[in-house]
């Protein structure tokens, strides 16, 4: 009975397994990256489904290793959503890739899920009087804002208050735009408006813009409610998490809590697949995003642990007491760009905590410092008693 129970189980998981295949074909390109030289990486171009592919895109220098970038092929006009690093390396990949798929830019739009240098930086050497970069106007202003001097020293004073070491935040975000390719004498494309609700038909595809604030002030994800696809930035990424940063007071009010908002949105939509920014496609978007608030809730609770014992930390203190998936154990020691994402991320869930006032916030000559506030000793008490 058990044997043929499980036949019988093995047959409707393989013959299943064949379905999904057959629904689900992925066509692969290789392509030899510009560096193929140096290090035989293989970047590739995917049909996920009918006209829309997956671009690789080359990050070089960088972790992520390579950018997910998306192209919708339609009758009159193609979609290409996100873009690369503004370097060489990132441009060839991109381009030969679009040359593999025999595409022009002139009848090729650009959408932006938001401003981060690895998927706008490559918008001025594809952006001509044929063609339009659609972002929402939220994120086209940060990218102004970013080239102004004045909002940078603002970046960095707002740092050093936080604790990051005289000079040092200058010299991180000076390492960040040299990795991303940024030029002071660059001027910055027009962009076109896009906004929540908002919709882009591109051939049979109808994709709506979905606002889902958090990982910036206005990172926007493309839904196709007929075929129940997401394109979703960098909102819901597989095996890693999305940096959710809080750098500056005018930033955001709540980056975390925006976040939380944005998942729990996206949750309510139906969605068989969740194209991905980087690394793999997500085929259960809601188990991935109960992961995502798991995580960030064991961020939350490894912080009032922290502060548990009543002492007065600064933000950078309080960082380099949080454990970090870098090889590196010594906080010092993190090279300067980890440690000021460390510091945003750290900051992000202190002000949702001191939002829920379980935190206090002092000022002390100028320095920003965080304690446990009597809800939150009472929470830490409790803890305590529930595990002994």
């Amino acid at each position: 009975m058990f044997l043929s129970l499980l036949s019988k189980n093995i047959s409707y998981i393989l013959v299943s397994m064949i379905k999904i295949i057959e629904r689900n074909v992925i066509k692969n390109f290789y392509l030899v990256s510009s560096n193929e030289a140096k290090d035989k990486e293989i970047l590739m171009i995917r049909e996920l489904f009918e006209d829309i592919y997956q671009i690789e895109v080359e990050l070089p220098d960088n972790p992520l290793r390579a950018l997910n970038a998306y192209l919708i092929k339609g009758n009159e006009r193609n979609l290409l959503v996100d873009t690369g690093f503004r370097k060489v390396k990132s441009l060839e990949s991109l381009r030969q890739s679009l040359k593999e798929l025999n595409v022009n830019m002139d009848n090729t739009d650009i959408f932006l899920t938001h401003l981060h240098d690895d998927h706008t930086g490559l918008v001025p050497f594809l952006l001509n009087s044929n063609n339009k970069a659609y972002i929402h106007p939220r994120e086209s202003e940060e990218i102004y804002n970013l080239r102004k001097v004045t909002y940078m020293e603002e970046i960095n004073i707002f740092n050093e208050a936080m604790g990051f070491p005289k000079g040092e935040a200058v010299s991180a975000l000076k390492a960040l735009r040299d990795q991303e390719g940024f030029e002071e004498s660059f001027t910055e494309p027009t962009y076109t408006d896009i906004k929540d609700g908002e919709t882009l038909k591109v051939g049979k595809y109808e994709f709506k813009c979905i606002l889902t604030p958090g990982h910036t002030p206005a990172h926007c994800c493309l839904y196709e409610e007929n075929h129940r696809i997401l394109i979703g930035g960098d909102l819901i990424l597989a095996k890693i998490t999305p940096n959710i940063a809080y750098n500056l007071e005018q930033w955001m009010e709540n980056p975390l809590q925006e976040y939380f908002d944005s998942l729990d949105r996206v949750a309510s939509l139906p969605i068989d697949v969740t194209l991905s920014s980087h690394r793999a496609i997500i085929r259960n978007t809601k188990r991935r995003i109960r992961e995502l608030k798991d995580h960030y809730d064991l961020r939350l609770e490894e912080i009032m642990d922290i502060l548990a014992n009543g002492e007065k930390l600064s933000p950078y203190e309080i960082a380099g007491r949080m454990h970090w998936s870098i090889t590196i154990k010594n906080w010092e020691d993190f090279p300067i760009t980890q440690r000021f994402f460390a510091l945003g991320e750290c900051m992000s869930h202190l002000v949702y905590l001191e939002k829920l006032e379980m935190i206090n916030k002092l000022y002390k000559d100028g320095k920003i410092y965080y304690v446990i506030s009597n809800k939150g000793l009472v929470w830490a008490i409790v803890k305590y008693i529930k595990e002994s």
